[in-house]
């Protein structure tokens, strides 16, 4: 509307120029009358442009102006400068003081609406400045308003994808590893993707923010300023919440990397700790073995007797082949060092890269640092175990296996073979031959065969005796009916001078099947039977060395359990009557002595004490008895 009022009122531009051009043709009566004319009009033009700019300070204050609406006022005030500059040269041609005084009141107009125009076009333009910060405050807080719920959305999801991870690790693991750790990549890649996209609003937030801190410093309006004030409280917990965030998904990230590094930690600690069960394993099976082998200290008779029998150089039995070999051994030892070679300084290191970790952290994870603490323990336990085991039980075992190899390959040479195994068997089925030693009447002979070990009695023998020649040539022969006999083949039967009652009560034993008998059908075959068939029986000893037993017995008093002491035995030198060398001969040849105590019929390997026939008249001790079966008859 002002513009359009500025437009119909015209400008003097005729009337000056006839008055410049005609002034000296022109009376003072023209000049009067065309003076008025041009100073009317330039002063409405300035009234237009006066009312035109009062308006737009009305619109102003109403923030209803633009840039666009000043643009027609300066236009008006460019096309009536030049007539203003005019007014003094117009006043010169009029020399009168109303001329004057006229020119002086639109000058003055004219000065007043340029300092009018430029405050208002001052105010269009602050006017301006505050919408544009208004407008960019309502448009930083509506992008924090974004980015603060696509913050709270991030969270929401990181929750959801963490409270299955939660309950799938309190199954205890029903998915596989390598399930587990492609969804932690995807995961761990969304969070990576959900982040950038984050910086990348931040970044546009962050310099608008920069640039509005100092447009806010040329500002006076206390709204701007109330309002910047709620945007920069806004934006600083939108800073926090986003650092947290940031934090948190680094905290992530590094307790992801710390269960990798933990579980590739446990599974070398779990296949370090198999081969050393691997190890023991066989260490056990090998000590084992060597108990198997090396037997307590023997205590009684016939332990010490079988210990004799064991350390014998020529009657020793094959032992049985340790339950490992050395290429097993090595096998395991090599591969338990290569994994010990390669897992410790990896385990050290990973461990301590995992405790720096925790270190550097602000605030610790109760479970990251139980867990640290006890594959800590874990590892320490096991690195001692690992060093006991190679300092000490690897090398033991190394020198048992080596000691049982060289026994194995000197006891199982081609020339000793067959030699060895005959003499264990002629250990195993014969028993200890009487020795020449002398006995007193009233000693009893130890229970430990010396002869049988190569081994001399303490007892002097009788030098150049016939019998102390056959019985040095002689071996141990064992008895398959476990009884302690001396002899390889059936012995002359010696003569006693007192007869000897039989086991059972009666007079004459009534014919019962032979024990040796059911012994053959047990054992497969006589041995002894054998030995007597093949054997000649004219090595007979001389009544005069030796005693006889009659072949029926009258004495009713059953015998001992136990070989009777030497005191309770009687021995005459004339009773006539033979019984065998060897337990193995024939029962219905056999007799026995007078005792008041029952023999026991059980089968042991014991050997017997022997019973010497006289204590002066008699040099050498007899054989010992046997042991007779329970219905053994004549």
């Amino acid at each position: 509307m002002a513009t359009t009022a500025i437009d119909q009122v015209g400008l003097p531009d005729k009337e000056i120029q006839k008055l410049f051009q005609f002034h000296d043709s022109l009376s003072d009566a023209d000049l009067a009358n065309l003076f008025p004319i041009v100073t009317s009009q330039l002063s409405n033009w300035l009234h237009s442009i006066h009312l035109a700019v009062f308006t737009l300070e009305q619109n102003v204050q109403k923030q209803s102006v633009q840039n666009q609406d000043l643009h027609p006022l300066e236009l008006a005030m460019k096309r009536l400068e030049p007539f203003i500059q005019t007014l003094p040269e117009i006043s010169e041609l009029i020399p009168t003081n109303s001329a004057y005084m006229t020119t002086t009141r639109i000058q003055s107009e004219w000065s007043s609406l340029q300092h009018f125009l430029a405050s208002v076009k001052k105010l269009v333009s602050t006017s301006q400045e505050t919408h544009s910060v208004a407008a960019t405050l309502n448009q930083l807080l509506a992008q924090m308003d974004d980015v603060s719920i696509l913050l709270f959305d991030f969270q929401e999801k990181k929750h959801h994808a963490a409270v299955p991870t939660s309950s799938l690790s309190e199954r205890a693991g029903s998915e596989s590893t390598n399930s587990f750790y492609s969804d932690s990549e995807t995961t761990k890649h969304k969070d990576d993707q959900a982040m950038a996209d984050l910086d990348a609003i931040f970044e546009p937030l962050f310099n608008t923010m920069e640039h509005m801190y100092h447009r806010m410093a040329q500002q006076d309006d206390p709204v701007l300023h109330k309002r910047f004030e709620k945007v920069k409280d806004k934006w600083e917990a939108l800073q926090y919440e986003r650092d947290e965030l940031k934090w948190e998904h680094k905290e992530d990230r590094w307790l992801t990397v710390f269960r990798r590094v933990a579980d590739q930690v446990d599974v070398m600690i779990d296949g370090l700790d198999r081969s050393v069960v691997q190890c023991y394993s066989l260490i056990q099976h090998m000590r084992d073995w060597q108990a198997t082998q090396l037997p307590a200290t023997p205590t009684s008779a016939f332990d010490k007797f079988s210990k004799a029998l064991r350390l014998h150089p020529k009657a020793s039995p094959p032992s049985t082949p340790p339950p490992v070999d050395k290429e097993k051994f090595r096998s395991v030892e090599k591969s338990f060092e290569a994994k010990y070679k390669y897992y410790t300084p990896s385990i050290d290191r990973m461990l301590a890269m995992l405790g720096n970790g925790i270190s550097a952290r602000a605030s610790r994870d109760n479970q990251t640092s139980q867990r640290h603490d006890s594959m800590l323990q874990r590892w320490h336990h096991l690195k001692e175990v690992m060093d006991e085991l190679r300092m000490r039980d690897l090398a033991e075992t190394e020198r048992m296996l080596s000691s049982s190899s060289s026994i194995s390959s000197a006891s199982s040479s081609p020339t000793d073979s067959n030699s060895n195994h005959s003499r264990w068997r002629g250990i195993r089925y014969r028993t200890p031959e009487p020795s020449n030693e002398r006995h007193e009447w009233g000693r009893v002979r130890s229970v430990t065969p010396n002869h049988a070990l190569g081994r001399s009695s303490p007892r002097k023998s009788i030098p150049n005796s016939p019998q102390t020649e056959y019985y040095q040539q002689s071996l141990l022969r064992g008895s398959i009916s476990d009884s302690s006999s001396v002899g390889s083949s059936p012995p002359p039967k010696r003569q006693t001078k007192t007869p000897r009652p039989t086991r059972n009560s009666s007079t004459l034993t009534t014919q019962q099947e032979d024990f040796y008998d059911a012994d053959e059908r047990d054992y497969g075959v006589d041995l002894m039977k054998l030995s007597k068939a093949n054997t000649p029986t004219t090595n007979k000893r001389s009544p005069s060395s030796i005693g006889t037993r009659p072949a029926t017995a009258t004495a009713t008093t059953p015998r001992s359990k136990t070989p009777n002491p030497p005191t309770h035995r009687r021995s005459t030198a004339g009773a006539g009557g033979v019984r065998s060398k060897s337990s193995m001969g024939d029962i219905s040849t056999r007799t026995m002595s007078p005792s008041f105590s029952k023999r026991s019929v059980t089968p042991s390997l014991i050997p017997r004490p022997k019973t010497p026939t006289s204590r002066y008249g008699q040099q050498q001790k007899p054989p010992p008895v046997p042991p007779i079966p329970k219905y053994a008859s004549h």
